[in-house]
């Protein structure tokens, strides 16, 4: 066996002749292969605009926080409330619902269209009236969405893209006021202190808050009511089971687990709190070397981590952790917020180059982002040409941004076709030299995948004429196989790019759910309090900071169901194995992280695999 210093040099020299070779700019690639005809859909978004209703509803939160210097608003929770046109307004004479919490950086709009899906197939195939409680996580009072709102209310009303666009960026960057307001600008770190304090403990209350608000009468949702989540909403999922709602263990009917007839998972676990990934996580790195050395005299013992609690809850309170998720230069809030921006020019105008990112002021953190997305080569990220270099349909931003053939980061990946109309070659190739490496073969694939990265490469004939490429279009799930044919080939035949079982959604859907209604599908300012919190959260300590997991096996105590992509985050998957009672464990060839949630079910070529069977496990559950 090799050294591992030689193994490392190896690879040190591989990518420092792609850096020095590999630079230079080359339209060729290989041509995708024409596209197939559209399928026939099995039910339009029509036909669930007759059948399911959604209305935002907004009541207090578990706990106020205005107390705190958070915003009045921020005192409440709200959720999209999705349920039939036919069914009764009362919640409680539902066959069944289900509480669903998203992920990291996830808002409500995650279970926009499994929400309307799942509420039109119980009615249509099953005859059941259930309910979908999407829930929108607190710290999303914070965001402005002033701008968006009034560019989808005008384009539905029929103003051109251009306008639409016109309004979102003079409303986020030009101080141009809508209906009397104007936006304040993205929020820092520093600017959120009461952020430290919106951690575990404020989510599983108001989760609670929902559910009693929705089911008040004692019992009720025991018999009707399924929680769970995608990604981090299963540890919400699997803590809120945990929950003692009254801090007094000699009384477990208020546990959380007493509260629901079941629980699922998206792409995630569902364990007792001591077992999962996230749980067994240590906490954030401490300060200091001397903290370091203080933390790590204590040992591997509870003792140890809470003292790296503490020092991470003053971190945080003191601003030297970043209260919400917060890169300078690279993620931020205005990044988050510019999926929507796209989406809502993808929704309108699919086909079209409306050169959103030259429209928009670039920012560090934009710039940056979209040089690591799209970028050929790992060691030459700001190399030209860059994303704004190439001609781009509004639909092939966002699958640039989202799809799991062209997206890097594992935690944003979902199925949603494939780029065309131009040549394609593959990206950061120096990955699979680094891949053969032990130990970093697993790192790579928790933080990007499993599947082979791609980017268009003509941008035009030569550095000195950029801009002149081919307009690159986005070919949809439907386009690139079919039953008969699932490969997407070159016109050679030579290079499968992806296969139909790899693409389970559909862009439209998708882009749908980045912006439309009163919520949205990126969350601007997730806390990061909440992971601080899930690290410590099965240590005997947690109580005395407000963590009254005092049920840590609650979810052994009750039916689950868990859907798991093979091509999803892997350090969750890699431990779906963890055997849990009464637990059915389901992992779906093809799919990314956040193709549970938009599996094209009303697409004839595309299997339901996550919403049918749960919605079958919960009737399942209740007949028995």
């Amino acid at each position: 066996m090799k050294p591992a210093f030689s193994t490392l040099a190896t690879a040190a020299l591989l990518g420092l002749g792609t850096f020095l070779l590999g630079g230079c700019y080359s339209p060729q690639g290989d041509i995708p292969e024409s596209r197939k005809p559209r399928e026939t859909k099995l039910w339009t978004d029509a036909d669930v605009d007759q059948v399911v209703s959604m209305e935002l509803i907004t009541i207090p939160g578990g706990e106020p926080v205005s107390q705190l210097g958070a915003p009045a608003g921020c005192d409440n929770v709200s959720f999209p409330r999705f349920n039939s046109t036919a069914a009764p307004k009362n919640a409680e004479q539902a066959d069944a619902a289900f509480l669903m919490v998203p992920g990291v950086l996830e808002g409500a709009n995650g279970f926009e269209y499994m929400g309307r899906q799942m509420v039109y197939m119980a009615q249509q195939e099953y005859g059941k009236h259930i309910e979908v409680w999407a829930m929108d996580r607190r710290a999303n009072c914070l965001e402005d969405l002033t701008g968006v709102q009034a560019a989808e209310y005008g384009l539905n009303q029929g103003m051109s893209v251009d306008e639409g666009i016109d309004l979102v960026v003079g409303y986020y960057y030009d101080q141009q006021a809508i209906d009397g307001n104007t936006f304040a600008g993205f929020k820092s770190s520093a600017d959120l202190p009461f952020l430290a304090e919106f951690g575990l403990r404020q989510t599983t209350l108001d989760m609670h808050a929902i559910i009693q608000h929705m089911m008040p009468t004692p019992g009720l949702s025991r018999e009707k009511v399924f929680v769970g989540g995608h990604s981090l909403g299963g540890v919400h999922a699997s803590v809120f089971l945990a929950w003692d709602f009254d801090a007094d263990p000699a009384t477990e009917e208020d546990a959380g687990y007493k509260q629901v007839a079941g629980a699922f998972g998206l792409d995630t676990q569902v364990t007792p709190v001591a077992d999962g990934y996230f749980f067994r996580t240590p906490p954030m790195l401490p300060q200091t070397a001397t903290e370091q050395l203080q933390v790590a005299a204590a040992g591997n013992s509870d003792g140890r981590m809470l003292e790296a609690y503490k020092i991470d809850l003053a971190a945080l309170k003191s601003g030297l952790l970043p209260r919400s998720v917060d890169i300078p230069g690279l993620f931020t809030p205005e990044v988050l917020a510019l999926p929507e921006f796209m989406a809502l020019a993808a929704a309108i105008a699919p086909d079209e180059n409306d050169n959103l990112l030259q429209r928009i002021p670039q920012s560090a953190a934009i710039n940056n982002i979209t040089n690591v997305i799209h970028s050929r080569y790992v060691l030459r990220m700001a190399a030209r040409p860059q994303m704004e270099d190439f001609n781009l349909t509004n639909e092939a931003y966002i699958g640039l941004v989202f799809d799991d053939d062209f997206e890097p980061l594992g935690l944003l990946q979902v199925g949603l076709g494939f780029l065309d109309n131009g040549p394609i070659v593959r990206k950061w190739t120096l990955l699979d030299s680094l891949g053969k490496i032990p130990g970093v073969d697993d790192l790579l694939q928790q933080l990007l995948g499993v599947t082979d990265l791609y980017i268009g490469s003509d941008a035009g004939p030569n550095l000195n004429q950029l801009g002149q490429g081919p307009l690159y279009r986005w070919a949809h799930r439907d386009e690139i196989g079919d039953l008969a044919d699932p490969d997407f080939m070159d016109v050679n035949g030579t290079r499968r790019f992806t296969y139909l079982g790899n693409e389970p959604a559909n862009m439209a859907d998708f882009v749908r759910a980045l912006y439309i209604g009163p919520t949205n599908l990126t969350e601007w300012y997730f806390p990061t309090r909440i992971m601080i919190d899930s690290f410590v959260a099965s240590r005997s300590f947690a109580p005395d900071y407000g963590l009254d997991i005092l049920h840590p096996d609650g979810v052994a105590n009750i039916a689950s169901i868990v859907f798991t992509g093979s091509q999803g985050v892997q350090p969750i998957n890699s431990g779906a194995q963890l055997e849990v009672p009464n637990q059915i464990k389901t992992e779906i060839p093809g799919y990314s992280h956040l193709d549970p949630m938009f599996e094209a079910v009303n697409s004839p070529s595309q299997a339901s695999n996550v919403m049918r069977p749960l919605l079958e496990f919960a009737f399942s559950q209740q007949a028995d």
